[in-house]
């Protein structure tokens, strides 16, 4: 039941509560140019999806790997 309640939180996180700001922005370069915000953005993506982590599992060690995971993942 845990596992099906994270699933359905990463896809309300990536896709529902992820708007086009934040899809652009949480890149180091927009539009071939450099973009100085990026850090913020993505962080914030990254801690919406722990906040789920967090809130679902109870749990700081799977969040705090939630949190990292998910940052080196979109940075790359």
């Amino acid at each position: 039941m845990i596992l099906l309640l994270l699933l359905m939180w990463h896809y309300l996180s990536d896709f529902a509560l992820q708007n086009d700001f934040v899809a652009t922005y949480k890149a180091k370069q927009v539009n071939g140019e450099y973009n100085p915000m990026w850090y913020h953005v993505l962080f914030a993506h990254c801690m919406i999806h722990s906040l789920g982590v967090l809130i679902i599992t109870q749990n700081i060690y799977l969040t705090m790997f939630m949190l990292v995971t998910h940052f080196i993942i979109d940075y790359t």
